[in-house]
């Protein structure tokens, strides 16, 4: 989806699918030791 890819394109990775109630969200994570570099 285009919200997964801008994630992606900002330096968060993917990490699950979780499943809610009413729709699949993406577990998007972004590493603290990679936040100075990007």
């Amino acid at each position: 989806t285009p919200s997964v890819a801008a994630f992606l394109s900002a330096g968060f990775r993917f990490a699950a699918e979780v499943d809610l109630p009413d729709k699949r969200a993406a577990l998007m994570i972004r590493d603290r030791v990679l936040r100075d570099v990007l």
